[in-house]
């Protein structure tokens, strides 16, 4: 689903995530922590910002806000804190990366911020070149959502502030020349498929290991030599227990979302929902 409150101007609405706010209002040492309730952001100074403003939203006289593309875990703990406060939201797009506006917004007044950008070129591009010449531009990777790179065709999702300086200064990627064009084509999903994979239990290790069709001693020596990040993260133990839902990716191997847990088998193992990338 799509949507803000629409103003005249998108870029004063846009003055309303953490880029711009002022996030000295609200001054809450210990209030991220007891909210949140998640030790990995208690230090993550771009999460407070956004988190000061949930405060500013359910005790202030901020309406709404939106945030810039979030990854799992940010979207996982952010919605977790707006529920706890009962502050609605709504995600703005599919895909791994999310704008979410958090506060009051009424459907009938929603437009998208998002805007989509198709690359033309003669090569054959690879998504890690299209992601490393947008960045080379000095643009934030919070500005920047879901890239799709396959069978010739590529596509990126933007914020809309950033669309004059994509077009005007994005010329190669990689050494390849290119030109870029605003489309109004929505993104294809980058998920190749839904499955199911069956576990013994939700250590990381045997999750790795049947998500990835690896054997158990390959998944422990990728997860200790950092070729596996979970919720982006590679600082990681064998024996930690993963969450639902989480991220996953395997260097060499891809990535899965694993959505739900669909149950139990009748030997009592775990059936997990994912859906590979």
């Amino acid at each position: 689903m799509y949507g803000f409150v629409s103003k005249s101007n998108i870029n004063d609405l846009l003055e309303y995530t953490f880029y711009n706010g002022d996030i000295s209002k609200w001054n809450k040492e210990s209030y991220l922590y007891i909210i949140v309730d998640m030790e990995n952001f208690k230090n993550d100074y771009d999460f407070k910002k956004i988190e000061d403003k949930l405060y500013d939203v359910r005790y202030g006289d901020l309406d709404f806000f939106i945030s810039p593309f979030l990854n799992l875990p940010y979207q996982l703990a952010l919605e977790n804190a707006a529920k706890k406060l009962s502050i609605p939201y709504l995600e703005l797009n599919s895909g791994e990366k999310k704008v979410v506006v958090f506060g009051s917004v009424k459907k009938q007044e929603i437009i998208n911020p998002i805007i989509v950008f198709k690359i033309k070129a003669f090569e054959s591009l690879k998504h890690n070149e299209i992601m490393g010449a947008i960045l080379g531009l000095g643009i934030k990777r919070e500005m920047i959502g879901n890239i799709y790179a396959k069978d010739g065709i590529y596509m990126f999702e933007a914020l809309e502030q950033m669309s004059s300086f994509i077009l005007e200064n994005l010329n190669y990627v990689s050494h390849y020349k290119v030109n870029i064009e605003l489309t109004s084509e929505v993104l294809p999903t980058n998920i190749l498929k839904e499955d199911k994979i069956i576990v013994s239990s939700l250590r990381l290790d045997n999750v790795v290991s049947s998500a990835f069709d690896i054997s158990r001693d390959k998944a422990k020596e990728m997860i200790e030599n950092e070729e596996v990040q979970y919720n982006y993260s590679a600082d990681l133990k064998c024996d930690q227990k993963i969450e639902i839902p989480s991220f996953l990716s395997c260097r060499r191997k891809g990535k899965i979302l694993i959505t739900e847990i669909d149950g139990k088998t009748k030997k009592d193992k775990i059936i997990l929902k994912i859906n590979k990338y």
